[in-house]
């Protein structure tokens, strides 16, 4: 990165170095991400060697069996340590580079990283100086962040940009240890917050989950992280009943997968009233987005994921049954919708507008139960009853199934549910009005010397009324 020199006593053409200097390059790299998800991004490094290490062989259920992460969290350090498989010398310059100079590399395996600054930014996000150890069958090399190079402002000299290397022979445990000393004090204050530490575990066990369903393991300070994965009700190989809709095709060198159905039964209408009146976190409502097993998108609610577009309603307390997961698989990082830090979606991707789009149509199937069944959802207790919830990603496979129809002219292969319909004939109807909270209080204290909620109070005021009709009819 030598700067060239400007041309002297007149004349000629003269150059100036238009670049960064590597403090504020250091600097910059860290604003876009937070610290939490920069930690994922160091978690992430290491399923990627596994998938190096047991990729000629990775077609069972749990191919990452015996594969782990452990994390060492305190006020004054930072730790991660992997056994899997370390980093090959062919493989070291890549990876401490800011950014990735061949765009093919790991273009065998079903990574999201495609820029090559996850480790390093996770590394100048959390501290001062660091190392990062790596034992492979090539042997044992130890690479040193000191405060010194993260510090350095000048710019003039490509041995400005160096970092020292030690190599030795290879030793019996191959994998990657990055051990962050000095942590800013962000960092430092964070990580002695017991609810930052929860809250990363949750993270992990979510972005992860698919991951960790397969067989690799998490630790954070001792304890296993345990997967956070979707699980939704199916009744039967495609009869009628409580099934999800599953969608499956090809499209511009990645595999899209859709499935939507219920994660729970209905919810009842004291339960819709109870969540307007005091709003919860509905965290298992919605719909996930899952790129190579790494959840990008928690159980999203918004237009993002299809909800209240293309005639779709807009998320509500009477659809919190209902879940999903649009699921893309690709060994081209690239071609995944997921943004630089790997936590966000690009939404604008081909690929995933048409998933967006299935998933569109998917929801509206649920919503249109819901509705159906608005009134009667004691009716449709049986129907759950009778159904099991497995795993959307791993268990549901009704679109590659024979129930599944393939389109000729595209390939898709679709499960659409016949979700069962409440009887044409039915004599029930629905009896539905609004009055103020302390008023309808008034009436359970009345009715009942308690105050229940607006369902049991209203239907206790329509039986005792029934009953008074029926005996004035005598």
């Amino acid at each position: 990165m030598a700067i060239p020199s400007a041309a002297k006593n007149g004349g000629g053409t003269a150059t100036l170095y238009g670049g960064p200097t590597k403090r504020f390059f250091v600097s910059m790299l860290t604003r876009d991400i937070d610290l939490d998800d920069a930690i994922l991004d160091l978690i992430d490094n290491s399923v990627d060697g596994a998938m190096r290490s047991q990729k000629k062989g990775g077609t069972v259920k749990t191919p990452y069996t015996g594969f782990k992460a452990q994390l060492k969290i305190s006020r004054g350090t930072f730790i991660l340590e992997d056994n899997c498989g370390g980093i090959p010398d062919n493989r070291i310059d890549a990876a401490f580079r800011l950014g990735r100079p061949e765009t093919q590399l790991d273009s065998d395996i079903p990574t999201i990283g495609m820029y090559g600054i996850g480790m390093k930014r996770a590394i100048f996000k959390m501290g001062r100086e660091a190392t990062v150890e790596s034992s492979s069958l090539d042997g044992f090399r130890r690479i040193a962040y000191t405060k010194a190079w993260m510090d350095d402002e000048s710019t003039d000299t490509d041995q400005q940009w160096d970092l020292p290397i030690s190599k030795s022979g290879p030793r019996p445990k191959k994998g990657v240890k990055v051990s962050v000393d000095s942590l800013r004090p962000e960092a430092s204050k964070s990580f002695t917050n017991e609810s930052f530490v929860e809250d990363l575990k949750t993270k992990i066990s979510r972005h992860f989950g698919y991951v960790i369903l397969k067989g690799f393991a998490i630790e954070v300070n001792g304890a296993t992280v345990p997967p956070d994965t979707l699980r939704l009700f199916t009744s039967n190989s495609g009869k009628s009943g409580i099934n999800p809709f599953d969608y499956s095709t090809y499209l511009k060198g990645v595999t899209i997968r859709v499935t939507v159905g219920f994660h729970r039964p209905l919810p009842r209408l004291e339960e819709i009233e109870n969540e307007q009146e005091a709003p919860r976190t509905r965290e298992d409502s919605g719909i996930s987005v899952v790129c190579n097993d790494r959840v990008i998108l928690h159980n999203d609610t918004t237009f993002r994921t299809g909800w209240g577009t293309r005639t779709v309603p807009k998320f509500h307390n009477q659809f919190m049954a209902i879940s999903g997961v649009m699921s893309f698989l690709s060994n081209d990082a690239s071609a995944l919708p997921v943004s630089t830090t790997k936590t966000g979606i690009e939404m604008e991707s081909e690929v995933y507008d048409h998933a967006v789009d299935v998933c569109s149509s998917a929801i509206k199937i649920f919503t249109a139960f819901t509705n159906r069944w608005k009134g009667r959802v004691a009716d449709t207790s049986k129907f759950f009853r009778d159904a099991k919830k497995v795993d959307a990603v791993v268990d549901v496979n009704l679109a590659q199934s024979k129930v599944g129809k393939r389109n000729s002219k595209t390939g898709a292969i679709q499960y659409k549910p016949v979700l069962p319909a409440p009887p044409a004939d039915g004599e029930e109807r629905r009896i539905s009005f609004s009055r103020k909270r302390s008023e309808i209080e008034i009436v359970s204290q009345y009715l009942f010397n308690e105050v229940r909620t607006p369902s049991d109070v209203g239907e206790e005021c329509f039986e005792q009324t029934l009953a008074h009709a029926k005996r004035a009819q005598l």
